[in-house]
């Protein structure tokens, strides 16, 4: 059994470009072996820059897995980036 949500926005925070963020969540069990448990939750951004034919995006992942038996630890991810247009 598993869940997903996601939910967004984009809008015209400053004069340069849209800016657009997303916020998900993710809630699973039984997945990869009996009894485990799995649940992440991520926030992302973007930042559009037509003048430039640039965007700027970053996003942040936390994420938790527990399996009988098996202790791990929960772990945080940041990617960040660019995309050029040419």
């Amino acid at each position: 059994m598993f869940g997903y949500a996601k939910i967004g926005w984009t809008g015209l925070l400053i004069d340069v470009g849209r800016t657009s963020f997303s916020l998900d969540a993710y809630s699973g069990s039984d997945l990869g072996a009996a009894g485990s448990e799995s649940l992440t939750f991520g926030l992302a951004a973007v930042q559009q820059i037509p003048a430039w034919q640039t965007e700027f995006y970053g996003t942040v992942r936390w994420f938790d897995f527990d399996e009988p038996g098996t202790n791990y630890e929960s772990a945080l991810s940041l990617l960040t980036g660019a995309r050029f247009k040419f």
